[in-house]
């Protein structure tokens, strides 16, 4: 996949299809991991809003650069699908459209990677804080019981004292 197209379809899509757009999944990943309660953008937390939009706006410059790369193997002198030679438009639309659907697939991936490890460490802290919560009862337990049993002690030695 890391190889250009040498030729395409000519029923490709038109260059002009050629637009750098963020995948779904991509902008999903990036608000849950500001804390979005349902991985939206509009539900993300005011104090990760600015985190989230460094983020947005990362990834949109990236995706733009992409595009103007290819274009600019194609032929392109400017950077833009338009500018591409008339030779090259199939090879190139055919090797965008394999590259956006590989970056969704991996998008959708890195999401759902991540959601999954997100899940199993929320697991892992309940069940180490229900671990340690059970520790702590069985903690308080054992110091009642030497309560207990220091007092049924001291009573007694006080009875053997008072006792001739």
């Amino acid at each position: 996949m890391d190889d250009y197209c040498g030729e395409g379809s000519p029923t490709e899509s038109p260059v002009t299809s050629m637009v750098a757009r963020i995948p779904k999944d991509r902008l999903k990943y990036i608000a849950y991991r500001a804390w979005s309660p349902d991985s939206r953008a509009e539900t993300v937390p005011d104090d990760w809003r600015p985190w989230y939009s460094e983020q947005f706006a990362y990834q949109e410059a990236r995706y733009e650069q992409a595009l103007e790369h290819v274009c600019r193997h194609y032929g392109s002198a400017t950077g833009r699908p338009a500018d591409i030679p008339k030779t090259n438009h199939a090879a190139a639309a055919c090797y965008w459209r394999r590259w956006t659907a590989r970056q969704e697939m991996l998008c959708r991936f890195e999401y759902e990677l991540y959601v999954i490890n997100a899940e199993e460490q929320m697991e892992r802290e309940a069940e180490n804080a229900a671990g340690r919560k059970a520790e702590a009862i069985i903690e308080g337990i054992e110091r009642q019981i030497e309560d207990v049993a220091q007092d049924i002690l001291r009573d007694i030695l006080d009875e053997q004292r008072v006792a001739p």
